[in-house]
């Protein structure tokens, strides 16, 4: 039996209320424990390369430079992992206010060709530390053509507001036309 079964009605409960962090006072002092701080030895680190952009296009015109780095491993592009598709769907599918059934947008592991947010991923750079990794990342010939952005519900689903994704016209809702 959990402990919520043994509330009764008008019985005053922990939902909602403050509870003590524990590990605070060991983090404050510089006591903590960070996985990062204590890596085994040869153990690779991951960099995900992210947007600058809030909406832009961007082509990855060649990663050669960064694959070449002394540590890089390995450099992973959308067009490396494209033929897996978009990432499952796991919220169940109903209808918007109009009615129409939710029309999902594909979800991407990385930005194929379009960042619609400040730190999509776009790339992802495995090696011998974060450190090189990091500056693999800056060695990709990236190109942008940064795009109008929108920012609120409201501004977004006004008339001629800039679309998010492609095909959700007129307003950026998720439904069939």
């Amino acid at each position: 039996m959990n402990d919520l079964s043994l509330l009764k009605f008008g019985q005053k409960s922990n939902v909602g209320a403050s509870v003590t962090r524990k590990e605070d006072d060991r983090f404050v002092k510089g006591e903590g424990f960070y996985p990062s701080d204590h890596m085994p030895e040869g153990c690779l680190s991951a960099y995900v390369v992210r947007s600058p952009f809030a909406h832009a296009r961007f082509e990855i015109k060649d990663t050669s430079a960064a694959l070449a780095m002394d540590g890089v491993h390995l450099v992973i592009t959308h067009a490396d992992i494209a033929e897996f598709g978009s990432l499952p769907n796991v919220v169940p599918r109903g209808k918007n206010a109009d009615g129409k059934p939710y029309e999902q947008p594909p979800r991407l592991a990385l930005c194929e060709n379009t960042a619609r947010y400040v730190g999509d991923p776009i790339a992802f750079i495995v090696a011998d530390s974060k450190a090189i990794a990091a500056d693999a990342a800056e060695l990709l010939d990236i190109d942008y053509q940064s795009l109008d952005a929108v920012v609120g519900i409201e501004a977004a689903m006004a008339d001629g507001a800039p679309l998010v994704w492609d095909g959700f016209e007129p307003n950026n809702m998720a439904s069939q036309s």
